[in-house]
């Protein structure tokens, strides 16, 4: 009886301390998290070093940014999966050469904290081959490609959320250069140029591809392009590419002007949508799509002008863009004008423009009323009444739905953002 007591009790020591040193190394790695991304490290963070005696040794910490490549073509459950497996597997690859930290950051991203076991070998190229072993294991644990940025060297605390700051950095890099890289500062001096000249004479040629509807031509410029602004600095590269991107969305939309299908990208929209793009490669075939799309709709608008109403439907929306700002403007005063029952005219105006006249009233009413907004400092009843809206009661609830701000909270956003439009 007594073994068994003892045995039991031993039983739930080593529960006890397995538990203690799990709860551990999940309070280490939340340390760490904070460390590396809080530019301002507390006194309780500091502290917590000696407390929970971490025995990070703050004195040529290498900091080193490990992004899983394509994550947003992989599930999550897969991504979750192989971010457990590398966190498990980096430490044994190079526990003979580093002591080594591993941090579990969000998005398919790795934070890895090295110093050299051996200060007498603590040479760049063992520290290259190592990154090198990394990004093969990861492609043998799951046939997923890794980009490795290496940041600066923290000498204390205070230094750890720059040095990482780099390592991120770095990693961007990925867009102009490829996955699956070892990307560091010398790296980027050798392959990477200063002081783009974006090319502007191209430009006008993009454009034209557009107007013309020539896609080789379209896709020779843009290639063209790409080779100019592609082995540039990061900032300079993404500048160039929105810019092309915001000449194609303009000039298809002048294009498109009787179209309801307009192409209209904010800031925000683009950066999301530049998350996802991760090398240049795939943002050329981004515009690509874009273009596709259009001809697409072109080729529609095309079809439609053979059609009988095709003319008359034309006439109606000039119509309409001319006395939108009437509130008495209906449906019913629209297909007076044409001959036919409303019911009838309203289908046949969907059928031609993919929308029904009285959406494609209030989207003109409250395009009005955004650009009064951003350009005047007419009173919300004022705009009200300019945009065609019968009171500002109706305004402010369309306005709201629609656009998911107030009129006043609207212009204060475009006040405060500069512009950017919500």
């Amino acid at each position: 009886m007594i073994p068994k007591v003892y045995e039991d009790t031993l039983k739930q020591l080593h529960e006890l301390e397995a538990q203690s040193l799990s709860n551990k190394s999940k309070l280490k790695e939340f340390f760490l998290r904070s460390l590396i991304t809080s530019e301002f490290i507390s006194d309780s963070d500091r502290s917590k070093i000696k407390e929970y005696v971490f025995n990070i040794v703050f004195e040529n910490l290498i900091f080193i940014s490990i992004s899983i490549d394509n994550i947003n073509d992989m599930p999550a459950d897969k991504m979750y999966s192989h971010k457990i497996a590398l966190c498990k597997t980096i430490p044994q690859l190079l526990k003979n050469d580093f002591r080594c930290e591993v941090v579990n950051m969000p998005d398919g991203e790795i934070a890895l904290l090295l110093n050299f076991r051996n200060e007498y070998e603590n040479s760049f190229d063992l520290l290259l081959d190592s990154l090198s072993k990394i990004r093969e294991i990861s492609k043998q644990l799951s046939n997923t490609t890794v980009t490795i940025g290496v940041g600066g060297i923290a000498n204390s605390i205070d230094e750890c959320a720059q040095a990482y700051k780099k390592a991120v950095e770095m990693v961007k890099y990925r867009f102009i250069l490829g996955l699956d890289k070892t990307i560091y500062k010398k790296y980027l001096d050798e392959n990477i140029s200063t002081n783009l000249c974006y090319p502007i004479e191209l430009e006008d040629k993009l454009i034209s591809s557009i107007r013309l509807n020539k896609r080789d031509s379209f896709i020779d410029v843009l290639e063209s392009m790409i080779d100019i602004i592609q082995y540039h600095s990061y900032p300079e590269t993404v500048s160039a590419f929105f810019n092309i991107t915001t000449a194609c969305i303009k000039t298809i939309n002048q294009v498109l002007a009787q179209s309801t299908n307009k192409y209209y990208l904010n800031f925000d929209e683009f950066r999301n949508i530049f998350s996802k793009l991760l090398t240049i490669d795939q943002a050329k075939k981004w515009i690509l799509s874009l273009f596709d799309e259009y001809q697409q709709i072109v080729a529609q608008i095309s079809n439609l002008k053979n059609v009988k109403h095709y003319s008359l439907v034309n006439k109606i929306q000039d119509y309409i863009k001319q006395n939108f700002h009437n509130p008495n403007l209906s449906v019913e005063s629209i297909a007076d004008l044409t001959g036919y029952t409303s019911y009838y005219f309203s289908k046949i105006f969907k059928d031609i423009l993919g929308i029904n006249i009285n959406e494609y009233i209030k989207q003109l009413r409250i395009n009005k009323a955004k650009e009064l907004l951003e350009t005047t400092d007419y009173k919300t009843n004022e705009i009200s009444d300019m945009s065609g809206f019968t009171n500002v009661s109706n305004f402010y609830l369309v306005f709201k739905k629609e656009v998911g701000l107030t009129p006043s909270s609207y212009r204060e956003y475009i006040k405060q953002s500069g512009g950017v439009k919500p």
